[in-house]
């Protein structure tokens, strides 16, 4: 099913706190709800990930996921400015992970890759039409529960860079 990334990223501000705020997207609120998130524990989280940005420089990098040992829970935030008025970069909620869990699921290989092979590449280029990966400028695409998102047609998506613990 290939939904628009505007779409997926229809966001609604939930929180302001040291100077950022938490966005949450569509897809976020829809997995918080599915999964019994509360709003406590995202704003909890939110906080100590804000906290945790502040004290260390990450450099360019922009996806992590925080995972609070108090809630037993994780969450993926996309670290980055969202428009070019405010320079500021923002924490974008993109998906709450079940209670407990904090790593992806046991069917998914965890692969830590900088660039994609060719030979990955023409992988995934083999069941993913042309037509899905150029959609749009930036397109997503569900493969049997996998997101792929693709930008100008070239895969660019890698889940998380960085899993991070807070108390």
């Amino acid at each position: 099913m290939l939904q628009s990334f505007k779409s997926f990223i229809e966001e609604e501000t939930i929180d302001n706190y040291g100077g950022k705020k938490l966005i949450a997207t569509t897809h976020f609120k829809g997995r918080q709800k599915e999964r019994n998130a509360t709003d406590t524990e995202v704003k909890d989280i939110f906080r100590k990930a804000t906290d945790h940005l502040k004290r260390n420089d990450y450099g360019d990098q922009e996806k992590f996921l925080f995972y609070s040992k108090k809630h037993d829970r994780a969450i993926a935030f996309a670290h980055k400015q969202i428009n070019s008025k405010d320079k500021r970069k923002h924490l974008i909620a993109t998906t709450v992970f079940p209670k407990g869990d904090s790593y992806a699921n046991a069917n998914t290989s965890k692969v830590e890759v900088e660039s994609y092979s060719t030979q990955f590449t023409n992988y995934i280029n083999s069941f993913i039409s042309e037509d899905c990966r150029t959609a749009e400028p930036l397109s997503e695409v569900i493969f049997e529960g996998v997101e792929f998102y693709f930008l100008r047609g070239e895969l660019d998506n890698t889940p998380f860079y960085e899993c991070v613990t807070v108390e």
